[in-house]
């Protein structure tokens, strides 16, 4: 146990003064560090290195030969004995090397980092703690992909997009088997619908026969018992519309066959009876009314109400049975309507012509406006597909029917756009006649604008086909060439009781792009007595402006009011004060093709008011004319800007009188 202790105590001072030599050898090098760190010795280390250096003694000793005086040595001290009170540092190259030596004690400084290395051993526990984000990345990849991807949703999008389109109503065409239009009492034919198209709902009705069926694509049809007209309609529907077809037959008794004669030899002579006599069968026959080309049998219009009679007639057409719906027109329809060929009849061949370029008529709101004794108005819209896949609008709305007198069926009269055409037709003036002409002829009406040319206009500018007849292909094929007309000012410049001169300004837009201006402004017209209407006579070129142009009216005065009116924001009239040729060059084209009204308006919009300044006329010759005006435009924005064209030219129009817009330039 004493031994024990003692080498425990033993141990315990060893550490101890172990501790304190530690500490007392890394003062020392500190200090032997600082030392060493100092280039120059400052005078403090010189003191303290002079305190513990040795210092020498300096010995000096007097000989007698040194005490003797001469001469030169007179002036000279004596020699003493002397002892420097400090020794001037010498810096000892032989106490450097040591320096190096604390950095031999720098290996034992690790020892205390020797120390640290356990304070990791806490981290030994961190590696396991990343485990649950192991787990945590592929769970997220798995759950969350399947289930993102978008374009799952964009299919219903485009699901409404399939059924936006409307379709077109459906194209029917009828056909009876067999072929015939003439029917005994009882007998049956088969009627089928071929149809165009998908969804459709058929509805078939017969006014006085029976049918087998009123759903299905085909019918039987059987005639009535007695006599007549009777007409089966189908009606087929889709999501487009529907279409009306039908088709007429006229029912007859059997005729009937006259028993063969037989000899017969009485036995014994008997008075022959007188014959009792008896009731003929009931037999129409049909009595051509037209001449023979165009023959068709009256009867096959009786017993039709008005609106049937109309449907029957476009029917007729559609069916491509001219000859029938020939037949259904009145004299009088035939005179305003297909007047005349060159020999002077009703101008049947150009009737068959302009249907056979109409593929299908549409009927539409059939009714009847107002009906009485022999006359009857009835309204329905007309819709005409033509075989180039156009699609025209009839203007006309209403068609009046007269009931003819010999063959008491109703007959087409007249056509109009309102009821006025049931009573005396209001005289239209004729520069609204000008119009409507090329408004009908730019929308390729050409039943409706050749019936508006008078005979003597078709035998100047479209006679004759080799068959005789006015070349209305010709006349067709020059419009089909236009696509848009663009009717400037017109003007009634003479008018009598039979003769009218209208000036109209007249351009032409055709497919190719293109603007043809009409020189023939110059329009004569007659007035057809019979039907109180006006007819174009002939065309020609105004070569001078008539007296009844207005003469206060000046080239000057006419740049002055346009701008005024500029100001006043009346686009309505100064758009009339410029020419055709002013408006393509400077207002052309919206996306139809016409002229940029929009354009030219929004333009002026912008510009809050036009300063006119001085104005004054540089060349007048005929008429043309050249004006010079100075003109500030005060902008919306705040900005002012000075016109660089001045030079305004200007054209005198035949049909108004007034001076127009030609051209605007920074040179006269």
């Amino acid at each position: 146990m004493c031994g024990q202790k003692g080498s425990s105590s033993r141990l315990r001072s060893i550490i101890r003064f172990g501790r304190y030599g530690l500490i007392i050898l890394s003062v020392g090098m500190m200090v032997g560090l600082l030392a060493a760190c100092q280039p120059t010795p400052t005078p403090m280390w010189r003191a303290v290195w002079a305190t513990l250096t040795a210092t020498p003694t300096l010995t000096v000793t007097l000989t007698p030969t040194s005490l003797t005086a001469t001469p030169e040595s007179s002036a000279a001290p004596p020699a003493a004995s002397l002892e420097p009170t400090w020794t001037p540092y010498v810096p000892p190259e032989t106490y450097y090397p040591p320096t190096p030596t604390p950095t031999w004690w720098y290996p034992p400084t690790p020892t205390p980092v020797w120390w640290y290395p356990p304070t990791p051993t806490p981290m030994l526990w961190y590696p396991p703690t990343p485990t649950p984000i192991w787990w945590y990345s592929p769970t997220p990849t798995q759950f969350w992909y399947p289930p993102t991807p978008t374009p799952v949703w964009y299919p219903p999008t485009w699901t409404p997009a399939p059924p936006t389109p409307t379709p077109p109503p459906p194209i029917v065409t009828l056909s009876v088997n067999p072929p015939t239009t003439q029917l005994v009492v009882g007998q049956s034919v088969a009627i089928s619908a071929d149809v165009v198209g998908q969804g459709v709902v058929f509805r078939w009705s017969a006014n006085y026969g029976t049918l087998s069926a009123y759903d299905t694509p085909a019918v039987i049809y059987t005639a009535p018992a007695y006599p007549g007209l009777d007409t089966v309609t189908v009606a087929v529907t889709n999501a487009g519309g529907t279409t009306y077809r039908s088709v007429s037959f006229t029912i007859l008794y059997p005729t009937p066959i006259p028993p063969s004669p037989t000899a017969t030899i009485p036995a014994t002579p008997t008075p022959v009876p007188v014959p009792t006599p008896t009731s003929t069968p009931i037999l129409i026959i049909l009595t051509p009314l037209f001449p023979a080309e165009t023959a068709t049998p009256t009867s096959v219009l009786l017993g039709l109400a008005p609106e049937q009679v109309l449907m029957t007639y476009y029917n007729a057409l559609n069916t491509r049975n001219y000859e029938t719906a020939w037949a259904m027109l009145s004299p009088t329809f035939k005179y305003a309507w297909h007047c005349c060929s060159p020999s002077g009849d009703y101008d049947y061949a150009n009737f068959v012509r302009w249907w056979e370029r109409v593929a299908q008529v549409t009927v539409r709101d059939l009714e009847v406006a107002s009906q009485s004794d022999g006359r009857a108005l009835v309204r329905a819209g007309l819709a005409y597909t033509m075989k180039d896949g156009s699609q025209l609008e009839d203007p006309f709305p209403y068609t009046y029917l007269v009931r003819d007198a010999l063959s008491q069926a109703w007959l087409l009269e007249a056509r109009g756009r309102d009821a006025t055409i049931t009573g005396s037709p209001v005289l239209v003036p004729p520069d609204q006649v000008v119009r409507d002409y090329y408004t009908a002829a730019a929308g390729h009406l050409y039943n409706i604008s050749w019936a508006m040319l008078s005979d003597h206009f078709k035998s100047m500018m479209y006679c004759c086909t080799p068959e005789g007849q006015y070349d209305f292909d010709e006349y067709v094929a020059w419009w089909d060439s236009i696509l848009r007309v663009e009717i400037g000012a017109t003007r009634i410049v003479e008018q009598d009781d039979t003769t009218a001169v209208v000036y109209a300004d007249l351009a032409y837009l055709k497919r190719d792009g293109g603007w043809v201006f009409d020189p023939q402004s110059e329009i004569h017209l007659v007035l057809d007595p019979e039907l109180r209407t006006w007819r174009i006579y002939e065309k020609k070129t105004a070569l001078q402006p008539l007296a009844t142009a207005m003469a206060e009216d000046t080239p000057e005065s006419a740049v002055r009011r346009y701008y005024e009116a500029i100001n006043a924001r009346r686009y309505d009239l100064t758009w009339l004060m410029l020419s055709h040729h002013f408006k393509q060059k400077w207002n052309c084209c919206a996306p139809d093709g016409s002229f940029d009204y929009a354009s030219y308006t929004e333009w002026w919009e912008s510009v809050q008011r036009v300063e006119i300044g001085r104005v004054e006329l540089i060349e007048r010759s005929g008429a043309r004319a050249t004006v010079y005006a100075e003109l500030a435009y005060w902008l919306r924005d705040g900005r002012q800007i000075i016109d660089p064209r001045p030079y305004i030219q200007l054209t005198l129009d035949p049909a108004t009188g007034a001076w127009l817009f030609w051209d605007k330039g920074e040179n006269p």
